[in-house]
């Protein structure tokens, strides 16, 4: 399957299955390395992952998932999304984080979403 192919899958509609518990194995190592009080470094190794996923019906090899932050630790903010916060009534600061298209389970396409609250 050729990725244009498989981005006209994912953007043409269709049913999806929505896996709303996991585990969804759409993981990726992180850094955890901290300086202590006493200066020493500490080093440690974590895991971040995907929130949620949605599989293709028609196809189960394809899947999405999102709701990775941008910044493992979801501390930080992408451009792309600052200006929503200017065009909306927002409660609290937009967050950054990727939308991942998987083909038999190996990563081959990359989107950042921005999910805004203006929730009362």
């Amino acid at each position: 399957m050729q990725l244009e192919e498989l981005r006209s899958l994912v953007l043409g509609g269709g049913g999806w299955h929505w896996v709303k518990d996991g585990p969804h194995y759409r993981d990726r190592f992180v850094d955890l390395n901290t300086t202590l009080e006493d200066g020493s470094d500490q080093h440690a190794v974590g895991t971040d992952a995907h929130g949620s996923l949605l599989v293709l019906l028609a196809d189960v090899d394809v899947s999405i998932a999102w709701r990775m932050p941008l910044h493992w630790n979801g501390s930080g903010s992408d451009l792309s999304c600052e200006g929503w916060s200017q065009r909306l009534d927002v409660k609290r600061p937009p967050e950054a984080m990727y939308a991942d298209v998987f083909f038999r389970g190996a990563l081959v396409d990359r989107g950042v979403l921005c999910a805004v609250d203006t929730s009362t």
